[in-house]
């Protein structure tokens, strides 16, 4: 059994958060892991203390949600604190993945193990999850606060008003890297953070994705996204913005002592686009790379804004290539620009919505299609690729 903790809160004030003595959680995580096969993701390596966000990323399935929910639940039992567990859409949380939460805590009967038999099970209720006792398969007795509650970055507006999640300090945003992502997904994420986290000062927001992709507009909004693509796996790091807020980042390797002999079996081929399959590095995608040469520059009065970023794009001329189009990255807009394309508001008459429409419209987009872009990094590749998917949707 994890034994409860005297509840201090942070200067006094029930409003800022409970003081958490992470070495005491890593102690009681290890009581209840006794021993590791090192097949699961360690999450008592985390520098709790130094950091607010936990960004982990692995190309396969190591275990890293299912050790955190643990973790989360020797969190509820010694400090009473409550996950709040975030998904992208609100149709991501549905009955089967609830259900699956559970059973993946009843499968190793953590519940008995972690509160000594007080509780033996988990009960979901509307979006929220509590500890239960039964007693021949007869429920005897409920834990009166949630030890979990589901949400989804989609419906944040909704929660503004109603949601008080006021022993809330771990957040769990799972598969937070998709192909698809609603229109300004950060800024959507960052006002459900603000939602849950109200005046807390010491809550700590675990990222986790089963994703390659290093180009993600997460990793670019978080700022972290250069010291991303020189790592490697299992590589991690502390990385702190210039503003001042603190990140911890693991890439994490796959833990099977199998994988090595399977692929081998199975995956022998020099293809870096495997690296989800058998586990090794990260594989990124490509783009055009712009190449210096001599051009006609036709315009260069174009832009795109998408996702807190400016592209700058130059329709040029030369006889190589004939006509085509160099992507920059920009850090405004130019007075003279011609069109300005976003999914988002119209500002003035230069913004088109989408692709636009007209000669000008077309003749791009027809560039587009015949792959004519050339960028300036791998970067705005992907961006521009993430900014075409959302306007099609559209």
């Amino acid at each position: 059994m994890i034994e409860h903790e005297q509840i201090c809160y942070i200067d006094d004030d029930p409003n800022k958060g409970i003081i958490v003595n992470y070495g005491k959680v890593r102690k009681a995580y290890k009581k209840v892991i006794k021993t590791s096969t090192g097949k699961l993701y360690d999450p008592t390596t985390i520098p709790f203390e130094k950091i607010r966000y936990i960004i982990l990323m692995s190309t396969r399935k190591t275990g890293k949600t299912n050790t955190n929910l643990l973790l989360a639940l020797i969190l509820f039992q010694m400090y009473g604190i409550t996950t709040a567990y975030i998904r992208q859409l609100e149709s991501d949380i549905t009955y089967n993945m609830i259900r699956s939460f559970c059973d993946v805590l009843r499968t190793f009967n953590y519940a008995s193990i972690v509160t000594g038999d007080e509780y033996t099970d988990f009960e979901i209720r509307g979006s929220y999850g509590y500890l239960v006792h039964y007693d021949e398969k007869m429920k005897v007795d409920k834990r009166s606060d949630p030890f979990i509650w589901f949400g989804a970055i989609s419906s944040q507006a909704k929660y503004k008003s109603k949601l008080n999640l006021v022993k809330c300090q771990f957040i769990m945003f799972d598969e937070f890297i998709s192909k698809i992502h609603i229109n300004d997904e950060f800024g959507e994420f960052v006002q459900l953070l603000s939602t849950i986290i109200r005046d807390k000062t010491d809550v700590k927001i675990l990222m986790l994705a089963n994703s390659q992709d290093i180009y993600n507009e997460y990793l670019y909004n978080l700022m972290i996204q250069s010291e991303v693509q020189r790592m490697a796996t299992d590589d991690n790091a502390l990385i702190v913005t210039p503003k001042g807020t603190c990140l911890y980042v693991e890439m994490i390797g796959d833990r099977s002592i199998e994988r090595e002999k399977l692929n081998t079996l199975y995956f022998g081929f020099d293809n870096a686009s495997i690296g989800a399959v058998t586990g090794g590095d990260w594989c990124v995608a490509e783009y055009p790379r712009i190449i210096r040469e001599e051009k006609d520059i036709i315009t260069r009065s174009i832009y795109i804004v998408f996702n807190n970023q400016i592209m700058q794009l130059e329709i040029v001329y030369n006889e190589r290539l004939h006509t085509h189009v160099l992507v920059h990255r920009a850090t405004k807009i130019s007075e003279k620009a011609l069109i300005i394309f976003t999914i988002s508001d119209i500002v003035d008459y230069r913004y088109k919505f989408a692709f636009g429409e007209g000669k000008m419209c077309k003749l791009l987009w027809r560039l587009y299609d015949a792959h004519m872009f050339f960028y300036a990094d791998n970067t705005l590749g992907y961006t521009m690729e993430k900014y075409v998917n959302a306007a099609t949707k559209l």
